[in-house]
């Protein structure tokens, strides 16, 4: 399924378990460029070459600068569907054009992604429930967040749209709104009390 998904390009970021004279192995973690997903329960491996690493000095081993357990963020080289292979990069060119700004290479745990960090810190703790991380959203708090969104994928608040034909003609009242009746049914209870 990650295989349909994950494209030459691609950022990706792993935690590198194995060191070779080739190059090294990542467990990948997550998905930071354009889709962003937390895959590290699928368990891939990905190789990283080391033609693919970037040297700093002319007869320095690129593969010197690396160790076990150091998280990695690299692009998508190449995806062996069939073999259930992939290869990732350390270097800029292997990012597809819209993620060129994005850095390579050994990153913090500070650095991991947001949507990763904010999976950790859920599984974590609890109390930190799907709401509540909603709500610290930026997005959530944005009063206009609605409108900017019926915007972004072609929808007009002023004819809303229904997937029933029935309603689809129908422009309803303000006092037809559930909370416009939620009004008038409270006022009526409270006159009979």
């Amino acid at each position: 399924m990650i295989y349909r998904d994950l494209e030459k390009g691609d950022v990706v970021v792993g935690r590198i378990n194995n060191i070779r004279e080739y190059g090294f192995f990542l467990t990948l973690i997550c998905m930071a460029g354009g889709l962003k997903r937390d895959i590290v329960d699928l368990e891939l491996s990905a190789l990283c070459h080391v033609r693919e690493i970037p040297s700093s000095g002319s007869h320095d081993d690129p593969l010197s600068y690396y160790q076990i357990g150091d998280f990695i963020r690299a692009g998508v080289k190449d995806i062996d569907r069939y073999q259930e292979k992939i290869t990732v990069s350390l270097q800029q060119g292997s990012l597809c054009p819209a993620l060129k700004h994005i850095k390579l290479g050994v990153i913090t745990q500070e650095e991991m992604p947001i949507h990763y960090s904010r999976s950790l810190r859920a599984a974590a703790d609890s109390r930190e429930t799907y709401e509540c991380i909603l709500k610290s959203c930026h997005g959530y708090q944005n009063p206009s967040v609605v409108e900017y969104l019926l915007e972004k994928v072609g929808i007009s608040d002023r004819h809303p749209p229904s997937m029933m034909r029935g309603l689809q003609s129908k422009l309803f009242q303000e006092d037809d709104f559930a909370s416009a009746i939620r009004k008038k049914q409270s006022a009526s209870w409270a006159l009979k009390w």
